[in-house]
Order: structure tokens, then C-alpha cells, then sequence
């Protein structure tokens, strides 16, 4: 009694200050910080449950001949840690299987004029192999600041050049002479990323596709000198993707750039400068000149093709199926090899009209966990980054089994026996009966949206009283303002709103009373700088359909990664860091309190969903952010460090947590 009379007390002392002052609409509320007290691990059984997903995502390859002559294929598999994987065309085995420790997967691939391999992309790390060596080596990241790699391409003598992220830069590497920055800065101020390069050594120029706002760039590799070559009339697209280059051609080399969002592929020839025509979107990455005449062959997502592509009317030839073309080798002029994603090495022969394909052993890769989710059947749900497919852990039998079809997975709602997945690219949402097989094919999930100008989807929230699920999204790449969505269970209907705060993304919801609550980060897709300083809370009548309130719960920060119903009946968020308690009733900020620092450096790059915190049994909080697993005690607030790194905590019915790191599900009980 005494114990619970102290607590009361205490609960009492902390509501006060929202019970004598209200919140009006968009004010700054200065509630006090508290500074968490530092507090000794908890102890408990921590079980490491291993990779979730395994997979053979491959992104980019590349034909060459070694030393000996002999024709090799090298490619890189996605996973922690990303593996190269060569094969001898000879008998098509692996001869080449090698961690590269600090990728995750590589997009750009390329092969030196002196037979050198390198690859670059996840993680920024450049790495290079000779082939016979035992092990790759890292050089890494191009120019000291390079997170990301798009594109590799061969220069001479040795030399490599690169296109990367987050500072829009065009690399060039050489043996003796280490990383330059070719372009002197960012090939276009204020934009983060060069996504495809093509070279022309006759010129000495570099042709850079830009994003996330569309730009074609020629770069002088010895003056710096940039020139745009990109229309306005397409500066209003996303990327300029990918750079192609294909010489000896009728009246000129051509250059071929894809655009997206509109999905198109523009010929430029180089030698009058014209751009000479808009073509469907080709995967030109691959695209390859005959060793006689005219024609190229090249792919889509599905086929590959032959064509005069310079003739005033292209007739593409169909080939066969493609399934995305990484890269294409003439053995001999009558025989053409193409790779594609799938590892499918397929050889036509250009007489006969006839090809074959061989499926290539790829060796599968553990990928990293994207989202961790309990599930309502009693499992623990997982969702891969990138790559995507998704897993569940039995609890009951201490097996996974791995659920393929859907890609990335940001974030994961649960209603009744549903589980609704947030998926990127583009938007999507689906719908999971947990209560009937896992099916693709027969709409189990079931994609039930797809919001144009959005992304990811990491929050959700259930009025299950209303028979409304509620997501918020992140634009996409380069633009700024998430939406919020309705989904009404029983007439499936979708509805969108959108600018309900705008400039922000919705990253976080709860309901609570009847109303949603959510919380906003100021970063909106890749590649664009925040319009806003500070994340708001917001408060949205689904009855009225509109926002009723929306406050700064805490001061300069730049995103409410979370919320939820706290045990005291007010709304818990965490905002870069720090626990704000939100009295729903009064509408204000009652305490706040630090779990863990965010540094400056961190609050200049995207921040969208960072903190997750579930309620145990005992009553006590736990919950992962900042890298950590913490405990919070519900009435001091106080802030206990058990462990790190950890992120992305969920918890079983029986007050069992799970949580990721990198690729592997981990399993923490209490004693």
C-alpha cells in the first residue's frame, strides 16, 4: 500500500504542471528536461537466433579476360558482408567467393585497362582484386566523405572513375596516385547524387547523371569544366539514372541516359550535339554495340532486343526473356553473353538465332533486418534491407521460415489477425491474413495502395473501433511532405491526405481517445535538404477529417521517430532522443526527460524512424534507440543502459524481447 501510495504521489507531482496550463495550436512547449541518471546493466539471457534472410541479390557484373586470356565473370552478392563471386566461362564454376567486409552490395562494378577488378556501393568502400589473389582489398571511401557508389567505369592506364553519394562527386582512382576529385566539388551544387557515368577517351570527357533532381553533365576530367546538357523541360524528374556510351556509330557516337519518372531513354549524338530522340525506357547499363554494323543489343525488365537504335524509326527484334540485364560479352563476333539479376548466364547465337541459359550458383548471403514486428500469430516477423523478402521466428519451435515476394519493408501494423506492411519502393501497402497461407500469387498479401510522390511507409496506427487503419509516409526521393492515409477495413477504400503538415513527414502515429496522434520529421525523401527546422506533433479528428491541433513537443529537433500510449494515460514520444510525455486532455508537454544524446553531425543526415518501446509485463518500458537497449522506469523516468548495439525491439506475449543487429534476430529474457 505504502508502495503504491508513493507512486500515486509521485504520478501526481509529475501531471501537475499539464493540469494548470493548456497547449494552444503550434506553440513551443518549454516543459523542463529531466537528465537521465546513469544506472547499472540488467542481467538477463541473451541468445543470438542467427541470419533471418538469405538471398542472392546481385547488382551490377562484369565481363572480362584475365592475364591468361581466359573470360571470367565477376559479380558481388548483397549481404553482411557483401561477397564477390567469380566464374570461368570455360566450365562456368565459381572459382571466386571473397567477403568484402565493409559492403553491403556493390552497383557499380568495372575491370582496369591492367586486368584489375573493382568494386563499390553500400557503405562507400572501394575495393579492388586481382584475380588469383586470396583476398580483396579495401581502399576505402573516395575521398574521405563517399557513403555510397553507383557507378564504376574504366579510364586508362589503370585508372577507374566513380560516381557516388552524398556529395554528388565523380571520383577517379588510381594505383599510384590514390582518390582525386575530378570534378573539384559537387558536379552540381546542392544535389547528392552522381548515379551513373559513362567516359569518352577519344575526349577526355565524363558524362554524369545526376539526382535527385534530373541533370546530364559533361565533365572535362583535366579542366573541371561542367556543361548541362539536360533539357529544362525534364529538370522536373528525379534522376537521371543511368549513362551509357557506345561508339563507332552512323554520324556520330551516341550517348544514352535514362530518366526516370517518366521512364524514358534519351540519345544524344555527341559529335553534332543534338538530342536526337526520347525512347522508351532500355537497360542501357548493358547495352552493346555488334561487332559489325549497326546494331545494339540491349534490355528491358523482361526481354532483350536487337535494333538500329540511330535509324529514324527503331524496330526492336525481340530476343527473349531478360529479366534485367547486367552485363553483356562478346566470346566471339557470333556469340553474344548476357548476365542478368536472376544469375542466368545466357548465350545467343547471333547465326542460328538461337540462345540458351544456365542458371549460375550464386552463393546465397544473409542480408541485414530492416524491421522486426511480433506478430499476431505468436511469431516474430523480420523484413530485409534491399533486397526485401521477409522471415518468422516461432517462438514455439525456435525455427524461422523465410516469406519471399515483397520487397523492402519499412514498417509493420497489426489489426485483429492482420498484419498490414509498409513497403519501398513507391509507396505500397499490403495486406496479410495471418489466418491463411503465405501467397503471392493468390493476393496473400495483398497490395492494397500505392500513394503516387511517396515512398516509405514506417508508421501505423488501428481504430479498430472506426474500422480505419491510418499510415503516414515519407515522399519520394527530392521532394518534402509525407501523406497520411485511411484504409477502411470493410469497403477497402483508400484516402489521402495530404499537406496535413507540411514539408514533414509522417514518421510515427498512435491513437488514443478517437483521435490519431503523429509525429513528423523535417526530412522528406533522399537528396533534398529540410524546408523546416523543427518535428511537430499533430492531432487528427477522423471523424472531421482534419487536423484539430499541432505543437513543437520539443525544441529543435528534427524528428519524432515514436509514440505511444503510455501507462499513465498520456501519449510517450521520443524525439532525437529525448522522452516527451503529452497529456492528451490538456494538450501539453507535461515533463520531458534525456534517454540518450544525439549529436549534431546525426541531426544533419535523414532521421526517420529510430526509437521503437514496448510496455513488459512487469510494467516497466523498455525499447532500442540510439544503437541501445535501454529500460525506463515508468514513474522516475529513470534511463538503465542494458546493451548495445541493438535496434528495432519488439516483444513477445510473455514479455520475451527480440531486437536485431545487422543481420542476425537476437532473443533477450529477463531472469
Amino acid at each position: 500500500m505504502k508502495v503504491n501510495l508513493l507512486r500515486s504521489t509521485v504520478l501526481l507531482l509529475i501531471l501537475l504542471p499539464g493540469l494548470v496550463s493548456l497547449c494552444i495550436a503550434g506553440r513551443r512547449d518549454k516543459a523542463m528536461l529531466f537528465p537521465a541518471a546513469p544506472k547499472d546493466t540488467v542481467s538477463g539471457t541473451l541468445v543470438n537466433l542467427g541470419p533471418q534472410i538469405t538471398m542472392t541479390t546481385i547488382q551490377s557484373a562484369v565481363f572480362f579476360k584475365d592475364k591468361k586470356g581466359n573470360d571470367l565473370l565477376y559479380t558481388v552478392v548483397r549481404g553482411l558482408p557483401a561477397h564477390l563471386a567469380g566464374y570461368d566461362l570455360k566450365t562456368n564454376n565459381l572459382v571466386v567467393d571473397i567477403p568484402l567486409d565493409k559492403m553491403d552490395g556493390a552497383w557499380g562494378t568495372t575491370v582496369s585497362t591492367d586486368g584489375t577488378f573493382y568494386a563499390g556501393g553500400g557503405g562507400g568502400h572501394l575495393y579492388r582484386y586481382t584475380p588469383g589473389a586470396s583476398a580483396a582489398e579495401d581502399l576505402g571511401l573516395p575521398l574521405g566523405t563517399e557513403t555510397y557508389i553507383w557507378d564504376l567505369i574504366s579510364g586508362e592506364d589503370g585508372e577507374i572513375f566513380g560516381a557516388s553519394y552524398p556529395g554528388c562527386r565523380v571520383f577517379r582512382y588510381h594505383p599510384k596516385d590514390g582518390f582525386t576529385d575530378v570534378g573539384k566539388g559537387p558536379i552540381v551544387p546542392g544535389e547528392n547524387y552522381v548515379h551513373g557515368i559513362a567516359f569518352n577517351k577519344e575526349t577526355g570527357k565524363i558524362y554524369a547523371g545526376i539526382g535527385s533532381h534530373a541533370r546530364l553533365v559533361e565533365l572535362d576530367i583535366t579542366s573541371g569544366e561542367k556543361r548541362e546538357m539536360l533539357p529544362k523541360k525534364y529538370h522536373s524528374q528525379a534522376f537521371v539514372y543511368d549513362v551509357r556510351l557506345i561508339r563507332d556509330l552512323p554520324g556520330g557516337d551516341r550517348l544514352f541516359a535514362t530518366v526516370t519518372d517518366i521512364g524514358k531513354t534519351l540519345v544524344y549524338n555527341l559529335k553534332t550535339g543534338v538530342l536526337e530522340k526520347e525512347l522508351d525506357k532500355l537497360t542501357i547499363r548493358s547495352a552493346i554495340k555488334a561487332p559489325t554494323g549497326n546494331k545494339i543489343f540491349y534490355g528491358d525488365d523482361v526481354n532483350y532486343f536487337v535494333a538500329d537504335l540511330t535509324a529514324p524509326v527503331a524496330s526492336p527484334q525481340a530476343l527473349g526473356r531478360s529479366a534485367g540485364i547486367l552485363a553483356s560479352h562478346w566470346i566471339s563476333p557470333h556469340m553474344l553473353y548476357l548476365f542478368n539479376r536472376r544469375g542466368q548466364l545466357i548465350t545467343y547465337n547471333t547465326d542460328s538465332n538461337i540462345s540458351s541459359s544456365l542458371a549460375l550458383k550464386i552463393p546465397a548471403q544473409p542480408i541485414s533486418i530492416n524491421a522486426v514486428s511480433a506478430g499476431p500469430d505468436g511469431k516474430i516477423w523480420t523484413g530485409g534491407y534491399l533486397s526485401g523478402s521477409n522471415a518468422a521466428f516461432d517462438p514455439a519451435t525456435g525455427k524461422s521460415a523465410e516469406y519471399r515476394g515483397m520487397s523492402q519493408t519499412e514498417g509493420v501494423t497489426v489489426d485483429g489477425r492482420v498484419m498490414y506492411f509498409g513497403i519501398y519502393p513507391h509507396g505500397r501497402l499490403y495486406r496479410y491474413d495471418t489466418d491463411q497461407p503465405w501467397s503471392i500469387d493468390k493476393n496473400n498479401p495483398k497490395m492494397i495502395a500505392k500513394i503516387p510522390q511517396q515512398s516509405r511507409f514506417f508508421a501505423g496506427t488501428s481504430l479498430r473501433e472506426q474500422n480505419k487503419i491510418f499510415f503516414g509516409s515519407v515522399p519520394e526521393y527530392g521532394l518534402l511532405g509525407g501523406s497520411l492515409v485511411e484504409y477502411n477495413v470493410l469497403t477497402e477504400k483508400i484516402e489521402t491526405f495530404n499537406d496535413v503538415v507540411p514539408k514533414l513527414s509522417i514518421v510515427s502515429l498512435v491513437n488514443s481517445g478517437g483521435n490519431v496522434y503523429g509525429g513528423t520529421s523535417v526530412w522528406g525523401g533522399l537528396g533534398v535538404q529540410p524546408d523546416k527546422n523543427e518535428a511537430s506533433l499533430f492531432v487528427w479528428d477522423p471523424v472531421q477529417k482534419k487536423k484539430t491541433f499541432e505543437v513543437v513537443p520539443v525544441e529543435n529537433a528534427k524528428a519524432i521517430t515514436f509514440l505511444m500510449n503510455g501507462p499513465d494515460g498520456n501519449i510517450w514520444g521520443v524525439a532525437d532522443g529525448i522522452l516527451f510525455i503529452f497529456n492528451p486532455v490538456t494538450q501539453n508537454v507535461v515533463s520531458k526527460h534525456l534517454i540518450y544524446e544525439v549529436s549534431d553531425e546525426r541531426k544533419k543526415k535523414n532521421i526517420w524512424h529510430e526509437v521503437s518501446m514496448v510496455i513488459h509485463p512487469s510494467g516497466d518500458i523498455y525499447g532500442t534507440g540510439g544503437g541501445k537497449l535501454f529500460k525506463i522506469d515508468p514513474i522516475t523516468k529513470s534511463v538503465t543502459t542494458i546493451l548495445s548495439p541493438a535496434s528495432k525491439l519488439t516483444m513477445e506475449g510473455n514479455g520475451t524481447f527480440y531486437f536485431s543487429r545487422g543481420k542476425d534476430l537476437w532473443q533477450y529474457k529477463l531472469q
